[in-house]
C-alpha cells in the first residue's frame, strides 16, 4: 500500500459522519482535478531532485553541465522518472520511489566521498 493508498483511506474514513458527509468526502477524495495536481507537484519536486543529482554528481559530463545542452538533461531525466514510474505503478510490488530515490542518492555520495 502506498502513501497515496492511505491518504485517500484516511480522506473517505466514514467513523461518525453523515451520509452526505461520506460523499463530499469521497468526492474529494477521487477528484481527478485534484489527483493530477498532486501527481504533477510531485513529479516535479523529484524531477528537480534528479536534475540537481545529475548535474552535481556528473561534473565531467558535458551535456549536464553546459547551459546550451540542456535538453540533454532534460531528456535523460525524464526518461530516468519515467522507467522509475513503470517500476513504482506496481510491476515491482515492493517497490518504494522515494525511498528508491533516497538510496541512489546517498550511495552516490557516499561512493563520491561527500
Amino acid at each position: 500500500m502506498t502513501r497515496h493508498d492511505l491518504d485517500t483511506l484516511n480522506a473517505i474514513h466514514a467513523h461518525r459522519r453523515s451520509g452526505q458527509q461520506i460523499y463530499d468526502a469521497q468526492q474529494e477524495a477521487f477528484n481527478v482535478t485534484t489527483i493530477t495536481n498532486r501527481f504533477y507537484d510531485e513529479y516535479r519536486y523529484h524531477y528537480e531532485l534528479a536534475r540537481d543529482a545529475a548535474t552535481n554528481y556528473n561534473k565531467g559530463v558535458p551535456e549536464f553541465q553546459n547551459e546550451d545542452q540542456t535538453d540533454k538533461l532534460h531528456a535523460f531525466v525524464q526518461r530516468l522518472l519515467g522507467r522509475l514510474m513503470f517500476l513504482y505503478l506496481g510491476f515491482v510490488p515492493s517497490f518504494s520511489f522515494t525511498s528508491q530515490f533516497e538510496s541512489l542518492l546517498s550511495m552516490s555520495t557516499l561512493l563520491r566521498g561527500k
